[in-house]
């Protein structure tokens, strides 16, 4: 993507910052999300060289010879698709060691290269890096986020509003590629949409790893869409596919590094009980418990009926009575670890009182 981009993107103002006082910066996301053109955006403005690793020439000349490769390269320049040379990152940790200025190089990179199995360096504490999402809603609309600060300045309206309707599920299916949003009709975009799973699964896949089943990913990928803001549970997973857990497991993390999937870690739940707010957290003790009330009998039970959880979704769940038995099982079903927490009180009334109006 070299054109270009008609939309603002919220990440350039990170990524123009982190160039300021960093000697290496990664922008990484899945391919044709806006990376390329973000960065020769910003890099013509800086005075960055551009090279890419899709070439053949380049990419064989940094393979070839990685340490004269880099040698040769301007003061200033752009790096795209680096994951297709993770040998190359010893040689650029030399490179920065001898000369730390900042904005040096600018990766771009369409896998997580921090998780591939052959990157020779991680490069830290001398690499910042970028997350580049796919088009959101306020870069659609042209526009900064604000939801989350009129949120909590209690400017954000309560009144009934019309609601999306049709459009809704038009504005999910249209997701969030330029290259499909150019598209106006609705089953070309689907077709893109096609053909960009199955070119990532015929070379991104290919090329990290050695799999026997390479048609089951499409299939995968399809069921694990249909486990969006779920729990992940790799058994209802693995059985249509009739391959093993650890092998889906291994195909899941596949996909996470090539940024289809997003498995996030840690969770903020926010409860209302009888005046506790109760925050879900990963591996919390029980002698953590911080209670903003003072009904330590309604917490423990709470934290004896505790277990994993393994996403990351801003929740609030308002419960219909008060009864802490009730509100204990609800918990206990749904498999949270939970701890009471004072911090969130504020901002969780706030929020609730919102939902409730």
């Amino acid at each position: 993507m070299s054109s270009p981009h008609p939309y603002p993107r919220l990440a350039e103002a990170c990524l123009a910052e982190a160039l300021t006082d960093t000697p290496v910066v990664l922008l990484h996301g899945p391919r044709q999300c806006g990376k390329t053109t973000l960065a020769r955006m910003l890099g013509a403005r800086s005075g960055h060289a551009y090279f890419t690793f899709d070439d053949a020439a380049t990419l064989a000349a940094a393979e070839a010879d990685p340490v004269g490769f880099v040698d040769d390269l301007p003061a200033r320049t752009i790096l795209d698709e680096v994951q297709r040379v993770p040998g190359l990152f010893t040689t650029l940790k030399r490179a920065v060691d001898r000369d730390r200025r900042p904005g040096r190089f600018l990766l771009t990179g369409s896998a997580n290269v921090l998780l591939l199995p052959r990157l020779s360096d991680s490069l830290a504490g001398r690499m910042e890096i970028v997350r580049l999402h796919p088009l959101s809603q306020a870069e659609l609309a042209g526009g900064p986020p604000d939801f989350i600060e009129r949120l909590f300045a209690g400017s954000f309206p309560t009144r009934t509003r019309p609601r999306l309707g049709r459009d809704l599920p038009a504005r999910i299916a249209a997701g969030g590629y330029p290259a499909a949003l150019a598209r106006a009709a609705a089953h070309r975009r689907m077709a893109w949409y096609r053909d960009y799973v199955e070119t990532l699964v015929q070379r991104d896949v290919r090329e990290l790893a050695h799999i026997a089943s390479l048609d089951a990913i499409p299939r995968l990928l399809a069921l694990v869409g249909a486990q969006t803001a779920r729990l992940l549970n790799v058994s209802d997973l693995a059985a249509p596919l009739h391959l093993s857990r650890p092998t889906v497991r291994d195909y899941v993390t596949l996909l996470e590094r090539i940024f289809l999937v997003e498995i996030p870690q840690r969770l903020d739940v926010v409860v209302p009980v009888e005046g506790v707010i109760i925050e879900g957290d990963l591996g919390v003790q029980r002698d953590q418990l911080l209670i903003p009330g003072d009904d330590e009998r309604i917490a423990g039970g709470v934290m004896d009926a505790a277990k994993e959880v393994s996403i990351r979704v801003p929740l609030v769940v308002r419960l219909e009575g008060t009864n802490a038995e009730e509100a204990r099982q609800m918990l206990a079903d749904s498999g949270l670890n939970l701890v009471v927490s004072r911090t969130m009180w504020e901002g969780a009334r706030k929020i609730v009182s919102l939902i409730q109006a």
